[in-house]
């Protein structure tokens, strides 16, 4: 896979065949949360959980990117109705 340095592979759990192109499926697993809004919200909260301060979401459907985010606002706790903060 691109931007993962396959001789990083020593020292994670996952072996070259992860990490190499085309990648393999429990790296995809592992970094990827696909699915229900319910089931991508339970990803990103394990994240936290697990000490990340900050977790990037990016739609792959890129004609889709406000129903998907609107659809994750709500298991998240988040008001899809509110203005950005700061206005």
């Amino acid at each position: 896979m691109r931007g993962v340095p396959a001789n990083n592979s020593t020292v994670t759990r996952y072996c070259r065949k992860d990490v190499t192109k085309p990648g393999g499926d429990r790296l995809v697993d592992a970094v990827v949360a696909y699915g229900s809004a319910e089931g991508i919200a339970q990803r990103l909260r394990q994240h936290v959980a697990a000490g990340a301060d900050h977790v990037a979401v990016q739609v792959v459907e890129s004609d889709r990117l406000l129903p998907v985010l609107t659809a994750l606002a709500a298991p998240l706790g988040l008001d899809s109705q509110a203005p950005p903060a700061g206005r």
